[in-house]
């Protein structure tokens, strides 16, 4: 009989494949397939991190896996004759609970799926970006964010004005400044800071 080596980075190694194997095939969780091959969760993903090759293979087996709920969701989806039932009239019917049921599923499964593979099935998110002015603000560090706001107000106000455009007011009237009493402008009280 083989008695494992707990010691040894080749067991571990080879647990962690056997982990892998397991997510691709589907049907268990992380944490049963690392109970199953005597590894913590812990040790599994540390290893994942230093080994290239584990790490695509654990890439891969997610995606694998995200799809096989996704084929699971669509068989699913498909009607069977179960969905339809006889009431006491003699008139078929939709099996609400099942539906329902089916439906539940159908979520659940999607939604692991795009757990598993965002890029393939999660939701797409863009964000646009828009502006002329690129800085990195540092939180915390006043003077650099009172000259870059400085700084981008010069620039807009000895920009030339394009066609069409009206300039907005300051401030709406019959309104006072929260700022009033503390100086013309942020850029004077920026530079009593400095």
């Amino acid at each position: 009989m083989y008695k494992l080596d707990l010691n040894a980075t080749e067991d571990w190694i080879g647990r962690c494949w056997g982990v892998v194997e397991g997510i691709m095939k589907g049907g268990d969780s992380v944490a049963q397939l690392c109970e199953a091959w005597a590894i913590s969760q812990d040790r599994l993903y540390r290893t994942i991190l230093k080994d290239k090759n584990l790490k695509e293979g654990m890439t891969l087996a997610r995606q694998i896996r995200a799809q096989r709920y996704a084929d699971e969701a669509l068989d699913l989806s498909r009607p069977t004759k179960e969905d339809w039932a006889l009431d006491n009239f003699g008139r078929y019917s939709a099996n609400a609970g099942l539906i329902q049921r089916d439906t539940l599923r159908i979520n659940t499964l999607l939604k692991l799926a795009a757990k598993y593979d965002p890029e393939l099935f999660g939701d797409r998110i863009t964000t646009e970006h828009v502006g002329t002015e690129r800085a990195s603000i540092v939180i915390g560090d006043t003077k650099t964010a009172a000259a870059i706001i400085a700084r981008a107000r010069e620039q807009r106000l000895a920009a030339p004005k394009e066609a069409g455009t009206i300039d907005a007011p300051a401030q709406p009237a019959g309104k006072t400044s929260a700022n009033e009493g503390k100086g013309k402008n942020h850029e004077q009280d920026a530079e009593k800071q400095r």
